[in-house]
This record gives structure tokens, C-alpha cells and sequence, in this order.
């Protein structure tokens, strides 16, 4: 067993080292990722002030880390050094681009869905399994009726969720709205939708459904839209939804695993959602609360980027 005279020795020195290792970032890092990595053209007044708190939090994970590995599996500080920056890279560099160096929603070009429906990512189809199993959960548990329900996806131009609800839910109509036609066409040509399944090629933004549904949801919709969108897009789940009526909407957000997941597939240019914006939790329930009551919500971890769900009863 080491003495408690090395751990104190030990321990100051990976503070200080961690100190000094920091400064020298500042000092060196600062410059180079705002105008050569990220290419932001913000004030310094607006930036530097969240890139030193980054830097700070950054460095009290990296000490965290390094204890922990140092006392617990009896790593020397510099193979626990390497492991904990390794480990806090990809959600360092993610939080710099999303959250510190942010370029204007001008830059962001919007998602090719065609191409995207064209061929869907592998990794795509493992995610479904799970986000269509919360989801059929989800109904079995808070929509009423049983039997017969009307359902509405908004944003469902070929439908992952179609067949997996036709067959487990066995609804009285199913509504599928989207401005992709492509998407559309996809989805007429499937024989289980026969005699429920109805297609309407419309905006979530400027939605005009000539009735009300038991069940409105979205899987993946609402952050693809700027913060006032947003919330126009989330509110019109709640127009297409009776009085008492069950509304569900699932979105990414930025946990550190979100961010580290898109992070790694974006620099291996596998990444097909450029417009896509993680929301915060409140920046979603504040726009369900002004249209009904919020029964369940759920962060599906499980997804790697991360999804979180809400659940809510129409008012």
C-alpha cells in the first residue's frame, strides 16, 4: 500500500500539472480553434468567457478522471492522463463547435431527405428497433381508445414506425404528413397500409388536417427547425390532436454521449442531418405546457445520440 505521504505528493502533483497543462491551452488553443478549426467570427467578449469556463470544467473532469483511475486500478498519472483526455476529447471538441465557436443557422444547409430515404444508414435500422419499441410501449400505456385509434405522424414520409404500429396497435386510421413527396411515394407503394393509411403533403408549420386524432406524434421532427419553429412545430402536434388526446414527440438531445456519438460520426463523414439541432429539454416542454400536461418523459440513452421523449395529454 503506497503512503499517505506519496498520495498527498502524488495528488498535488497531478493538480498542479493539470493547472500548468491548462494554462499553456489557453494560451495556445484559444487562438487556433476559433479561427483556423471552428472559423468563428463572434466577438471575443462572447466567446472567451464560455471557452474558459469549458476549459475549467474540462479540467476538473481530466482530475477527476485521473484519481479515479490512479486510486481504484493503480494507473500511473500519465497513462491515467491519456485515458481521461482521450475519453474527454471528442465531448470537448463537440461542446466547442455546438456551444462556444457557434457559426450562424445561415451556414447550415438543410438535410437531403431524398438521399437520406434513398439509403438509410445501417445504424439507422438498430435504432429503429429500439425507438419503435419505446414508442409502441408508450401507446399501449397512455392512449385511449384501444381500439380504432386515430393516429397522425407528422414527419413520416416512409414511415419506419408503420408497419411495427399496424400490426401491434391495429388502428382505425393512420395519417401520415410531410413535405417530402419522395418520402410519400415510398410509402403509398407499402400493401400494410391498405384501407387506413391516408398521405398528406403539407408542413408541420402551416398544418390543415380537416379533423382531430387520438394520437399526434413525431420520432426526430421538431429539431430541424430555428428556436421559434420550433416551437410553432411542437404546438401544431396539439392542433392535430382532440381535446384529451395523447401527443408524443422524441428529439436529440445534447447529453455528453450525443455529443461525442455525433462528433465521431461527423469527422468519419457519415453524418446526414446538417440542420439538425439538439434541444434542450425545457426548450420542448416549455411549448407542450402551453397547449397540455406533460404524463411521461424518457431519455432514451440506449440511442448513443442521444433521444429524449415526451409524452402529453392534449388540453
Amino acid at each position: 500500500m503506497p503512503s499517505s505521504r506519496w498520495r498527498s505528493t502524488a495528488t498535488a502533483s497531478i493538480a498542479q500539472s493539470q493547472i500548468a497543462g491548462r494554462i499553456a491551452a489557453v494560451i495556445f488553443n484559444y487562438a487556433g480553434a476559433r479561427t483556423a478549426v471552428f472559423h468563428s467570427r463572434q466577438k471575443h467578449s462572447a466567446v472567451f468567457p464560455k471557452y474558459i469556463a469549458l476549459v475549467v470544467c474540462n479540467a476538473l473532469l481530466s482530475y477527476a478522471l485521473i484519481r479515479f483511475m490512479t486510486s481504484r486500478f493503480g494507473l500511473g498519472p500519465i497513462p491515467a492522463k491519456l485515458t481521461a483526455e482521450a475519453l474527454l476529447f471528442f465531448a470537448s471538441f463537440a461542446i466547442q463547435r455546438d456551444f462556444v465557436f457557434t457559426r450562424r443557422s445561415s451556414e447550415t444547409t438543410a438535410t437531403n431527405w431524398d438521399e437520406y430515404y434513398t439509403k438509410v444508414p445501417v445504424t439507422a435500422t438498430l435504432t429503429r428497433r429500439y425507438t419503435g419499441a419505446v414508442l409502441i410501449d408508450t401507446i399501449r400505456r397512455f392512449a385511449t381508445p384501444q381500439d380504432g385509434l386515430s393516429i397522425v405522424e407528422i414527419g413520416g414520409a416512409n414511415s419506419c414506425f408503420l408497419d411495427r404500429i399496424l400490426s401491434s396497435i391495429a388502428p382505425g386510421s393512420y395519417d401520415v404528413v410531410d413535405t417530402n413527396e419522395y418520402g410519400l411515394r415510398l410509402l403509398a407503394k407499402r400493401p400494410a397500409g391498405t384501407g387506413v393509411l391516408r398521405l398528406h403533403h403539407q408542413s408541420v408549420l402551416a398544418l390543415d388536417l380537416p379533423f382531430k386524432a387520438d394520437l399526434v406524434f413525431s420520432i426526430g421532427l421538431v429539431e430541424h427547425f430555428d428556436p421559434e419553429q420550433t416551437r410553432k412545430a411542437v404546438l401544431a402536434h396539439f392542433d392535430a390532436s382532440r381535446k384529451g388526446g395523447l401527443v408524443i414527440i422524441s428529439f436529440p438531445t445534447p447529453t455528453l454521449l450525443y455529443l461525442a456519438a455525433r462528433s465521431i460520426i461527423e469527422a468519419l463523414g457519415m453524418w446526414k442531418f446538417p440542420d439538425e439541432r439538439p434541444l434542450q429539454r425545457e426548450e420542448v416542454v416549455s411549448a407542450v405546457r402551453e397547449r397540455g400536461e406533460v404524463a411521461f418523459e424518457k431519455t432514451l440513452w440506449p440511442l448513443v445520440p442521444t433521444q429524449h421523449i415526451v409524452v402529453a395529454r392534449s388540453r
